[in-house]
Order: structure tokens, then C-alpha cells, then sequence
């Protein structure tokens, strides 16, 4: 059991460090149950946090994009950005990059949007970089909400193996020692 577990993990391992490996281990990521919001919620927290403070300081925005996307830890992320880059390369704005892809929600494509078309894009990505810090933290504060059913079950279930370990030896020495007539 040790060397299966030990060569999964290898495997693993080795899977996820090729780039496809690890792009469709992002993918999985971001779709499990749960805690995918949250990931999605960090990764967009991430952008907003560094996109915020690269625009105010000056930095162009394709420098500022390819600043982003090395500091992204999630490779689907990554891509999207590369699309972007591409699409302000083509002479485009960054909320038309951001249009065909799934990973950034309406509500911060339309709060980009605005910021673009005014020319200050500091205050929205400020107020975005907020709302998911919040979201982050509404969702690991009911975490344990969550799981506590979970752990309930888990509880029970030892205590009943438990409680059958003890009793099942007893109930055997009884018919043992039970009189057959």
C-alpha cells in the first residue's frame, strides 16, 4: 500500500508538472465543489490586488499584464491573461479580452469596463479587490459549517466500531456459555 501510494504521488507529481498537466489540474481546481469558488475568488482577489497597485504605479498596462500573469499561480488564469495581452496587442481594450473567457465574472468585466472608459481604474479594481477578499472570508468562516456534519458522521462512526468491538465479544461468550437443552 505504501509504494502504490508512494508511485501515485510520483505520478501525480509528474503529471502536474508538465504544462498540460498542470492546466487541466487548475481546471479540476476551480470546479470542485466548494472550494473551487474559493480558489476562483483568491485568483481574482490576486489580479485585482496587483493589477491595482502596477496601474498606480504608472506601469503601462501590457507591462502590467505580463507582471500579472507571471505572478499568477493558477495556469488557466495565465491563459486568459495571454488572451487579453493578445487582444490589446490587436489594438483592443482589456474588458474585450476578458469578453469570451469564463474565468472572469460579468460583474468584473462591466466594473473594468467602467474604469477603462473613465480612465481611472484604481478605485474599481480597489472596490473588486474587497469584494472577493469578502467573499473569501464569508466562505471560509462557513467552512466549518460545513464540514461539521461531516465530522458528526465520522464520529459516529468510531464510536460505534467502537462500541461493536467491545459488545460483539461479549454477546459471542454468552451463546457460549448459554445452556443447549
Amino acid at each position: 500500500v505504501l509504494i502504490l501510494g508512494f508511485g501515485i504521488r510520483q505520478s501525480f507529481i509528474k503529471y502536474t508538472s508538465t504544462e498540460t498537466g498542470r492546466l487541466k489540474f487548475d481546471q479540476f481546481k476551480l470546479k470542485v465543489p466548494f472550494f473551487g469558488i474559493i480558489f476562483h475568488f483568491l485568483e481574482l482577489n490576486n489580479l485585482c490586488v496587483i493589477l491595482e497597485l502596477l496601474i498606480s504605479s504608472g506601469i503601462p498596462l501590457m507591462d502590467a499584464l505580463e507582471i500579472l500573469k507571471d505572478s499568477q499561480k493558477n495556469m488557466v488564469f495565465k491563459h486568459a491573461l495571454t488572451k487579453c495581452q493578445e487582444e490589446i496587442a490587436k489594438g483592443s481594450t482589456l474588458t474585450k479580452g476578458m469578453e469570451g473567457l469564463t474565468v472572469f465574472p460579468v460583474t468584473f468585466r462591466n466594473l473594468l469596463s467602467m474604469g477603462e472608459e473613465s480612465g481611472r481604474m484604481q478605485p474599481g479594481l480597489l472596490k473588486l479587490g474587497r469584494y472577493y477578499q469578502v467573499q473569501i472570508d464569508y466562505r471560509l468562516d462557513n467552512l466549518s459549517k460545513l464540514i461539521e456534519p461531516i465530522l458528526l458522521a465520522v464520529i459516529f462512526g468510531m464510536v460505534l466500531t467502537l462500541a461493536l468491538a467491545i459488545l460483539l465479544p461479549i454477546w459471542k461468550i454468552n451463546e457460549v456459555m448459554r445452556p443447549k437443552f
